[in-house]
C-alpha cells in the first residue's frame, strides 16, 4: 500500500520547509504535556492491547498482565501523534501538522498505515465514526473513507479558529470552539453541514472549553476555569446547563454514570478526580489520584505520571488502575521507558550525544545518518540540559536537577563511566570548554572551571549577575554572555587571565536574547529578535543589523557564511550572513514540536526538538530544487499521485490548457532521476509517465508549462511511503 504526502507551497497556506530536507530523526519521544492541549494520545483498541503515541512513533502494548506490561511493536509515523479515534478495523490518527494518518488494525498488534490527509491547516482533532472521519482545526471537514486508501471530502463547516475538540453523537458534532466557546453543527446533510447553538461562559479569566465528551442526552465540557460543566442536549437546538463541578479542568472521560476528570492548578497538572455524576445536579467525588488521564478501558484506568516538576513536567511513567471499586482505586502495575523532551545536543565524531529530560545521557552511532542508533545510555535520572563533547571524548553535561555538573567519559560510547562532579545543586544551563578550562552558567552565575584533571574540577571564578544567561560563547579571549531575564543584553568579559576575569562593555539589547555565536569581528545575536553587533572594539560593540524572527529564538550556530537559528515552534531558520549588515534568510523548516537546541557538522544539522531529535540537511536554491513559497503546487493539477503496482506517475490537471512543456524529478539530494519533455493535455485528460520505479523517499518535481502569459514553473515535494 502507498500514499502520497504532498507539502503545500501556496503563500498563506501551510508550508513545512524552504531548502532544508529530512535526513533522519528518532522518533520515539514523550509529548511534552505542558504545551499540549488535546487529550493525551493514548488509545485501547481492546483488553490486551494499548497504543502509546510518542514524538514521531507509536508503540504497541499488551498490558494483558499488568504488572507485567510487554512491547510488542513500534513503528514511525507520518507526523507527530496527537490522538486516536477508532471505528471497526481502522485507527485514526492526528499527526500534527500533517494532518490525519489512518491505519488499518485488523491485526491490532501490526498496524498498516492506509492513507494520510492534510489539509492547508493544523488539524487539532478528530473522529472516526464507520467510515466517516469528522476533522477539526480551523474549520469542520467531513471525509468519506469508503476507500480507505483514498480519503474524499464531502462536507465542511467553518468554526472558530484554532477549535480544539470534535466529538460525534448522532446527528450532530459538538466542538469546543476555544475562545469563542462550545458549539453544536447540525450534520445530517454531511454535505452541508451548519451551526446551530454557540455559548460561551465569561472568561474567570481563562473560560474555554478544551475537551468534550456526549454520553445519552448529556454533554461534559472540560471548560478550563469554569470548571466541569455539564448540559442537556436532549434538544441539540436549545441545550441548557444542569450541573457544574468547580475547578481547572482540561481533560476529561466519562464512562457510564463515572466521569474522569483532570483537577489542574495554575496550568499544572494536579490529580484525576473520579465523579460519580448520575445526578448531574449533585456531583459526587468517589476519589482522587495523582497523575493524568491516558485512557479508560473496562475496569480499567491508565494515568501518565510525571518524572520532573516545574512548569512542563515530562510524562514518563504510566500507571494501571483496578476501578472496579471507582471510590477505591487499586495499582495493578506501572511501565515506563518513554524519551522524553530533548534538551542538549553535541556531535563529535560519528555520534550524537542527547540530553533527554528524564532519561540522562543518550549517544547514537550516526555514522548512517539515516539510520540513527541508539548504542548507550547512562542514569535516567539525569536532567541533562546542555551537552559539550570534547575532542579527547569527555562529555560534560550541565544539568538541571541534582549536581550542576557531571562529567563522563564517553571513550568507549558502548560502557560510559561517570568521572567528575561538581555536588553543587542548581540548575546548569549552558557548558563550554576549551582546552583545560570549563565555562558553566549555574542559575545566574558564569563559574570558570580548571578541568586539566576532568575527575577533579576545580572553580576558579565566578562572574556574578541577577540575571540569567542561558548561553555562552567563546572567540579568542572573549567571553560573549547573553542574557534573558532580569536585565537584557550581552556581556562581554576579557578572560585572557581566566582566574580575574573583567568585564568590558555590556550591550543592551532591549529585548530578551538566549544564545550568541561570534566570528570576529561581529557577534551574532539571538531571542526575540536576530542581532548583528561590531565587536572589533570589545569594550564599544554596536549594532549593524537587527530582524524580526518569526518565533523566539534559542540557538544559533555560525558555519560559513550561514546562519542556523532553532527558533521554538517556527523550527530552524537559516540566514546568509555573508554581509552582517544585511543577513538574509535563505532556508527554514517547521520541526515536528518545538527547536530549542542545534548543532551543524558536515553539512547537517542536527535538532533537539523536544519531542525527540532530527538530522537535516541544507540543501540551498538550485536547479530544480528551489521550494518557492510563493510558487504554486502544481495547481495546473486536480492531483498528482505514484502507483508502485504499475510504477507510474499519474499527473490529472484540474482545467489547465496550458501546454506542458517539461517535467523532472529529482531525488532528496538534488539528482534528477527522470526526465520528460513536451507533450499536449486537452482539458481534463490524465497523463501517467512510466516505467518509474521509486523508493520510499523524499522527492521534487518541477514542471514548466507554456500558456499565453508565457512560461510558468510549477514545483512540489512529496514523499512516497510503500
Amino acid at each position: 500500500m502507498a500514499s502520497l504526502i504532498l507539502t503545500l507551497l501556496i503563500a498563506g497556506q501551510l508550508v513545512d520547509s524552504f531548502n532544508i530536507r529530512t535526513v533522519s530523526f528518532w522518533p520515539y519521544s514523550r509529548l511534552r504535556k505542558g504545551y499540549v492541549d488535546s487529550p493525551l494520545p493514548y488509545c485501547q483498541v481492546s483488553e490486551s492491547i494499548l497504543y502509546v503515541f510518542s514524538g514521531r512513533g507509536m508503540y504497541i502494548f499488551d498490558v494483558s498482565n499488568p504488572g507485567a506490561v510487554r512491547k510488542l511493536d513500534s513503528l514511525p509515523t507520518p507526523g507527530c501523534g496527537m490522538w486516536f479515534s477508532v471505528s471497526g478495523n481502522y485507527l485514526l490518527t492526528g499527526q500534527s501538522k500533517n494532518g490525519v494518518a489512518l491505519y488499518d488494525i485488523t491485526d491490532p498488534r501490526h498496524p498498516v498505515l492506509t492513507s494520510t490527509y492534510a489539509p492547508s491547516w493544523y488539524v487539532n482533532e478528530s473522529q472516526l465514526i464507520g467510515h466517516y472521519a469528522f476533522l477539526i482545526g480551523n474549520e469542520l471537514r467531513i471525509l468519506d473513507y469508503s476507500d480507505p486508501a483514498h480519503p474524499v471530502e464531502v462536507g465542511s463547516c467553518p468554526v472558530p479558529e484554532k477549535s480544539d475538540k470534535v466529538v460525534v453523537s448522532g446527528n450532530y458534532a459538538y466542538v469546543c470552539g476555544n475562545y469563542y466557546g462550545f458549539i453544536i453543527i447540525d450534520i445530517s446533510d454531511l454535505t452541508n453541514p451548519f451551526e446551530v447553538f454557540r455559548y460561551q461562559i465569561p472568561p474567570p479569566p481563562t473560560a474555554w472549553p478544551r475537551d468534550v465528551q456526549v454520553r445519552d442526552t448529556f454533554a461534559y465540557i472540560a471548560w478550563e476555569d469554569a470548571g466541569l460543566r455539564i448540559w442537556n442536549v436532549k434538544d441539540p437546538t436549545a441545550p441548557f446547563e444542569v450541573g457544574v463541578f468547580p475547578g481547572q479542568t482540561r481533560h476529561l472521560e466519562v464512562i457510564d454514570t463515572l466521569a474522569f476528570v483532570i483537577r489542574q492548578r495554575n496550568n499544572h497538572n494536579e490529580s484525576l478526580y473520579i465523579l460519580n455524576v448520575a445526578d448531574p445536579a449533585q456531583i459526587r467525588v468517589l476519589s482522587r489520584c495523582r497523575g493524568d488521564l491516558a485512557a479508560v478501558f473496562g475496569n480499567r484506568c491508565y494515568l501518565v505520571n510525571p518524572v520532573s516538576t516545574g512548569p512542563y513536567p515530562t510524562p514518563d511513567t504510566i500507571t494501571i488502575l483496578d476501578i472496579t471499586d471507582p471510590a477505591s482505586p487499586i495499582v495493578l502495575g506501572r511501565f515506563s521507558g518513554f524519551h522524553s523532551s530533548t534538551e542538549g545536543i553535541a556531535v563529535q565524531g560519528n555520534y550524537v550525544y542527547t540530553g533527554i529530560r528524564g532519561q540522562g545521557l543518550q549517544i547514537f552511532d550516526v555514522s548512517d545518518p539515516t539510520m540513527p542508533r541508539l548504542v548507550s545510555q547512562i542514569d535516567s535520572s539525569w536532567r541533562v540540559f546542555r551537552v559539550w563533547v570534547s575532542s579527547d571524548s569527555i562529555a560534560y553535561l550541565a544539568c538541571t536537577n541534582g549536581p550542576v555538573l557531571r562529567i563522563v567519559d564517553v571513550s568507549s560510547p558502548q560502557n560510559l563511566v561517570q568521572i567528575g562532579l561538581i555536588h553543587t545543586t542548581g540548575n546548569g544551563l549552558a557548558i563550554t570548554v576549551r582546552d583545560t578550562l570549563a565555562f558553566l552558567v549555574c542559575s545566574t552565575d558564569v563559574w570558570i572551571l580548571n578541568v586539566a584533571d576532568p575527575r577533579s574540577p576545580q572553580r576558579i571564578a565566578v562572574i556574578s549577575s541577577r540575571a540569567t544567561p542561558w548561553a555562552l560563547a567563546l572567540e579568542r579571549n572573549l567571553l560573549f554572555i547573553p542574557y534573558t531575564y532580569n536585565g537584557w543584553g550581552v556581556r562581554i568579559c576579557d578572560i585572557s587571565d581566566p582566574a580575574r576575569p573583567e568585564s568590558l562593555s555590556f550591550f543592551d539589547t532591549q529585548c530578551a536574547v538566549s544564545d550568541v555565536a561570534v566570528s570576529y569581528p561581529y557577534a551574532f545575536v539571538v531571542g526575540s529578535q536576530f542581532i548583528v553587533l561590531d565587536i572589533s572594539n570589545p569594550r564599544e560593540p554596536y549594532e549593524v543589523a537587527r530582524l524580526s524572527v518569526p518565533d523566539y529564538s534559542w540557538r544559533i550556530v555560525l558555519n560559513r557564511n550561514l546562519a542556523y537559528v532553532a527558533q521554538a515552534g517556527e523550527g530552524v531558520r537559516i540566514y546568509d550572513i555573508s554581509d552582517p549588515y544585511a543577513p538574509v534568510e535563505v532556508g527554514f523548516y517547521i520541526t515536528p514540536y518545538w527547536a530549542g537546541n542545534l548543532q551543524v557538522k558536515d553539512g547537517l544539522l542536527y535538532v533537539a526538538d523536544f519531542q525527540g531529535w532530527l538530522i537535516l540537511e541544507y540543501y540551498g536554491p538550485g536547479p530544480g530544487m528551489a521550494e518557492n513559497r510563493l510558487g504554486r503546487l502544481l495547481s495546473g493539477f486536480g492531483y498528482i499521485q505514484y502507483q508502485p503496482a504499475t510504477k507510474s506517475l499519474r499527473i490529472k490537471p484540474a482545467a489547465s490548457k496550458d501546454e506542458f512543456e517539461s517535467l523532472k524529478i529529482f531525488n532528496a539530494s538534488g539528482v534528477q532521476i527522470y526526465a520528460w519533455n513536451r507533450t499536449q493535455l486537452k482539458e481534463r485528460t490524465a497523463l501517467t509517465l512510466g516505467p518509474l520505479d521509486l523508493t520510499s523517499g523524499v522527492y521534487f518535481a518541477k514542471l514548466i508549462t507554456a500558456g499565453k502569459s508565457g512560461p510558468t514553473v510549477y514545483t512540489a515535494k512529496f514523499t512516497v511511503i510503500k
